[in-house]
């Protein structure tokens, strides 16, 4: 069985590689041979000519009209995606003023009222030193008046404290007048 197997395995190598080896023509370069278009009418049907250049023509614009309508999508679609990245940009930048706007308005409001505390604050500290000044004018009134009534008092101890020491010496003069009679 492998004797059989071999010898066809031979046998078919043998004649494919003799159908290359040999061709039937003298030669085999890669010229073109002559005689293969032997049943060839070298009278080609001028009508299927002019069909095939017509249909050449055809195919041609169709491709040329294939492109151009590509272009113009392609163009179309860049013009939009253009468009969109514009109007994005221009919403992006709304955005970015509005909360540029939004953070100045934070910031004056924050602003004013820190001018309204510090006003109020001032306010407070200007009533509370009013008040301290009055209650200061307060005290030293009292005390001036505590002053003036201990003044007063002391004025009165000396006048009776005179006068006690005129009445003494009027009647140690009484005694002395009346020891001397």
């Amino acid at each position: 069985m492998a004797k059989k197997l071999i010898l066809l395995s031979l046998a078919t190598t043998f004649l494919a590689v003799g159908c290359v080896a040999f061709p039937e023509d003298g030669y085999y370069d890669g010229r073109y041979d002559r005689s293969y278009d032997r049943n060839y009418d070298n009278r080609y049907d001028l009508q299927q000519r002019q069909r095939l250049e017509l249909e050449r023509r055809r195919l041609a614009e169709q491709n040329r009209n294939r492109q151009l309508q590509l272009q113009r999508q392609k163009n179309e679609l860049e013009r939009q995606r253009l468009q969109q990245q514009r109007e994005r940009s221009q919403l992006e930048q709304k955005r970015r003023e509005q909360q540029l706007q939004q953070q100045r308005d934070r910031h004056q409001n924050l602003d004013r009222k820190r001018r309204e505390q510090l006003e109020q604050q001032r306010k407070r500290e200007q009533q509370l030193q009013q008040r301290q000044r009055e209650q200061n004018a307060q005290k030293q009134r009292q005390e001036q008046l505590k002053r003036d009534r201990q003044a007063d008092q002391q004025k009165r101890a000396a006048e009776q404290r005179r006068s006690n020491e005129e009445k003494r010496q009027q009647a140690i003069k009484y005694f002395e007048q009346q020891r001397q009679r």
